[in-house]
């Protein structure tokens, strides 16, 4: 198993960046999610990086050089360990910047932070994220998404035809060769990256086909890029009606609709 995987933000979480590398020696490497408190969605005031921890001491220290009174082990509702961290409420309401620090009037502010290992290990997953070393690491996985996709959608590997790993590898690796083979194919006739790959909607459907604007002009009807002779609806000025024009134009491309299968299926 390699020793480095290349993940993206989901599997980036303090669970999985600890068992990885305590279970299987895994260096997980990915952007982990931001943190969702307050002062990071506002993009000011104090969150938790701007805390420093004592582990051993029990304690954590606020960027005003207060520290905390309270330290106390509790669990989240999904039974995920934390621990909270409380500041003293009559420093906390005396401090001259608690606007950028709670948005409570009364309560001091409360800390909730993971077990120290857990914890440690998100907090370089995060700085980490921030070097160019990263960067440059975290560039090798441009395009597997499209990759992925790919072998989902057109090649069904969303689940195992089979029972077994040794199956389920060979499936994998057929799988793998097929896809190759097809972008051997599509390079070698010129087809275009990024071209469109979903169904057209039912209003792109009505944009008249090349095929059956030259059947139309074949028998002698009217083609819907060609200028309709003036008639009614036209006011005193000579200009048609924009309500004439949508009419023609909607008419146009349900008659090009209709029409086009005209031109296929035909045996001799």
């Amino acid at each position: 198993m390699p020793g480095t995987h290349l993940v993206d933000s989901g599997y980036v979480v303090a669970d999985v960046l600890v068992r990885a590398q305590t279970h299987h020696q895994i260096d997980v490497v990915g952007p982990p999610l931001r943190s969702s408190s307050r002062q990071q969605r506002d993009g000011h005031g104090y969150d938790l990086h701007a805390f420093v921890i004592d582990w051993e001491a029990q304690q954590a220290q606020c960027p005003q050089g207060q520290r905390s009174v309270k330290w106390t082990a509790g669990q989240r509702q999904t039974g995920e360990s934390v621990l909270r961290i409380r500041f003293d409420r009559a420093t906390c309401r005396a401090c001259p910047t608690r606007q950028a620090c709670t948005s409570s009037p009364e309560a001091p502010r409360q800390l909730t932070v993971k077990p120290q290992g857990y914890h440690e290990a998100l907090q370089a997953a995060r700085q980490r994220q921030a070097t160019p070393e990263f960067r440059a690491q975290y560039a090798l996985r441009a395009g597997v998404e499209s990759t992925l996709s790919q072998a989902v959608r057109r090649f069904d590997l969303r689940q195992s035809r089979y029972i077994g790993l040794a199956r389920t590898h060979l499936q994998q690796v057929l799988t793998a060769t097929a896809m190759n083979i097809v972008r051997v194919i599509d390079w070698l006739r010129g087809k275009p990256l990024g071209a469109k790959k979903r169904p057209a909607g039912h209003f792109a459907r009505l944009v008249p086909d090349p095929l059956a604007i030259g059947a139309l002009a074949t028998a002698g009807g009217t083609s819907p890029t060609e200028s309709p002779p003036p008639a009614h609806g036209r006011g005193s000025g000579g200009a048609e009606h924009p309500s004439s024009v949508l009419i023609r134009i909607m008419q146009n491309r349900y008659w090009a609709l209709i029409t086009a299968p005209a031109t296929f299926g035909h045996s001799e």
